[in-house]
């Protein structure tokens, strides 16, 4: 649109219609083109002066979030593999210049990739914030920020950054050496024993239980209603240390729904125990 007289120069659509509106899905822009991620997990380049579609593909899979590099050579993606994806923006079709194994896991949550002074900086579910080399996509670090989803990073400079959670935290990291990463190694991200807080939270459909751990232990997950019964148990014999989640339908353990209430989630391990409460709405 023309910013004075807001009149339409083109318009672009590569569907008609979504059960949401991916209001994160926001375009950013080279010298001659205009990305954009959708939800049916397409990257497309657009040509910026008409609004014709110079390229698309859906390899990587890739939902919401989208960056692009301070000189505009190179649109960054984090895709549902759980890596991070830098396409060359100055030629007609496809160019991968690098891809990056972050481990995000599987994640359509939005957090825009941001590069700064070189670095290209995002977050995920897990919790940790990592530092990408935009040149070449060598992993600099990774630091674990919070025990929940990550989704706004805010780079400082090419070595701080800003990182805001969804439980709630805001976290200012500065680049500590005895948290370099690299590829293939193994990673020194800080892990405590901890309930993560649940999401989503009221749920009516599934919600995601995440939990992480310091060291090896058996771990057991239990569901209680109000009036102590458990309705639904999960066992991990031998659960490994690090980020671990399961997904829970507001199902018992026989297959029956569940009535509306607020439920107890418990994590007993050999090191800890927490509960947290869930409300299921229907």
């Amino acid at each position: 649109m023309n910013r004075f007289t807001g009149s339409v120069i083109w318009r672009f659509n590569r569907q008609s219609s979504f059960y949401y509106a991916p209001a994160a899905g926001w375009p950013v822009i080279s010298h001659d083109k205009v990305f954009i991620v959708d939800p049916a997990r397409y990257l497309t380049a657009i040509n910026l002066a008409n609004g014709s579609r110079i390229w698309e593909s859906n390899t990587p899979e890739c939902w919401e979030s989208i960056g692009i590099s301070c000189d505009k050579s190179r649109v960054y993606v984090r895709s549902l593999d759980g890596r991070l994806y830098a396409f060359s923006t100055t030629g007609t079709t496809q160019q991968q210049i690098w891809v990056a194994n972050a481990d995000y896991g599987w994640d359509s949550t939005p957090s825009m990739p941001i590069e700064k002074n070189g670095a290209v900086f995002t977050g995920g579910k897990k919790g940790f914030v990592i530092s990408v080399e935009g040149i070449n996509g060598r992993i600099k670090w990774k630091y674990w920020a919070a025990q929940d989803l990550v989704g706004t990073v805010t780079p400082i400079d090419g070595v701080n950054v800003l990182a805001c959670a969804l439980d709630g935290s805001v976290t200012l990291i500065t680049h500590d050496p005895a948290l370099i990463a690299t590829d293939g190694a193994p990673s020194n991200i800080p892990i405590q024993n901890a309930l993560l807080p649940i999401y989503p939270n009221p749920f009516n459909s599934t919600a995601r239980i995440a939990f992480t751990l310091e060291q090896p232990q058996k771990v057991a997950i239990y569901i209680y209603d109000l009036l102590g019964r458990c309705v639904r148990e999960w066992q991990y014999y031998a659960a490994t240390p690090g980020y671990h989640y399961l997904t829970w339908n507001g199902q018992d353990a026989s297959g029956s729904s569940l009535p509306s209430g607020v439920y107890l989630v418990r994590i007993e391990g050999t090191a800890f125990n927490a509960t947290r409460k869930l409300l299921l709405l229907k």
